[in-house]
């Protein structure tokens, strides 16, 4: 190969370099703006706070446990007021392989309106951990009052307050929840349908977990890990009550909030 033959195939490499480098440039650069774009619209819808603007139309005392302190916390629906009424000791993980890891604490508020805080305990690590109740409280939220519930009496598995998604006048809320987007709609008993709430946040996380009528039905409950107040006025308005409503270790048959129609704190 001849001087010449040699500068026009370096010459030749040098552009197919340069192209090469300009390509991934441009790969580098739209795959920059794709997720620089998509942050910029898949954040969270946030609400109005009910905390901050309370609202004295709202009637119902919900329980809800608050990760961050470990407490549970009860709050007055309207947002008006709020304290805890149980904190969780720390956990010990070296007990964990003889007395559980606690998974968390079951809501549920009893006819008289005492609260009833359930501790569930998970045995054994890996794919088929079982799950257990380790204690049972009953608390009454206005005077403090703390009664202990024999072994022998607590059930097995979490329960429930009643939750409803129909009214007695036949009016439904039924709900979607797809790839970030929401809504919640009341279906009449006649089978006429208005949105009550739509929104939008990170395809891959947000949703609702539940939906359902205040025990008054006045209003409707929205779990999307907050728990959020939606009116039935129209227009609908739709407020923040909680924080975010989470699990220390995650068992998701517990029942992290519950709803009295009574207005305990006075």
């Amino acid at each position: 190969m001849n001087a010449n033959e040699v500068a026009v195939k370096n010459l030749s490499q040098g552009r197919i370099s340069v192209k090469a480098v300009m390509a991934g440039l441009v790969i580098v650069v739209v795959a920059a703006a794709f997720f620089i774009f998509r942050g910029m619209n898949t954040s969270d819808p946030v609400f109005p706070s009910l905390v901050n603007a309370p609202d004295a139309s709202l009637h119902g005392t919900v329980a809800y446990y608050d990760n961050p302190s470990r407490c549970v916390r009860v709050i007055s629906a309207s947002g008006a007021k709020s304290k805890d009424v149980m904190c969780m000791p720390d956990f010990d993980p070296n007990k964990a392989k003889t007395d559980g890891k606690p998974v968390g604490w079951n809501l549920t508020w009893r006819a008289d309106n005492r609260l009833e805080i359930t501790e569930f305990l998970m045995f054994g690590e890996g794919g088929s951990p079982t799950f257990k109740p380790g204690w049972q409280k009953v608390v009454d939220v206005v005077n403090g009052a703390v009664e202990e519930v024999p072994a022998a009496q607590i059930a097995l598995l979490p329960t429930a307050g009643a939750r409803t998604t129909t009214s007695p006048t036949g009016d439904k809320i039924v709900f979607t929840s797809d790839s970030g987007t929401v809504t919640v709609d009341l279906v009449s008993a006649s089978g006429a349908a208005r949105e009550l709430l739509k929104a939008k946040g990170d395809p891959e996380t947000y949703g609702l977990n539940s939906v359902s009528w205040s025990p008054d039905f006045k209003w409707v409950a929205v779990d999307d890990d907050h728990l959020l107040i939606t009116t039935i006025d129209d227009p609908s308005t739709t407020r923040t009550l909680t924080p975010p409503l989470q699990s220390d270790y995650g068992y998701d048959a517990l029942h992290w909030f519950d709803i009295t129609e009574a207005d305990l704190l006075k």
